[in-house]
């Protein structure tokens, strides 16, 4: 198994089509600058169906190339920290049920 993350980046979708006022504005003037639903699946596509990284794991991908993740990706202790928090989530919820 490997996992990789892919980034699609900013992609012409419905999402905040109902919303208004200064918002709406905001996401007309943006639209003209975000990729086709096509052009951003290219990453996910790529991860899904290139044999070449069949063995590709840990990656992160954008414009369906290898690229670098942001510092606090790679930093343990923000790593540890995320994962304590999650646990602690997972926990209360488990609790719960």
């Amino acid at each position: 198994m490997t996992v990789n993350a892919a980034n699609p980046g900013s992609v012409k979708t419905a999402f905040g089509r109902n919303v208004g006022g200064v918002f709406k504005v905001v996401g007309m003037v943006r639209k003209a600058f975000m990729a086709s639903p096509e052009k951003g699946a290219r990453t996910s596509i790529r991860l899904a169906s290139d044999p070449a990284l069949d063995d590709a794991t840990g990656g992160y991908y954008s414009a369906a190339e290898l690229d670098a993740s942001s510092d606090a990706s790679r930093d343990p202790a923000f790593g540890a920290q995320v994962y304590a928090r999650t646990a602690a989530i997972l926990a209360q919820r488990s609790a719960t049920t």
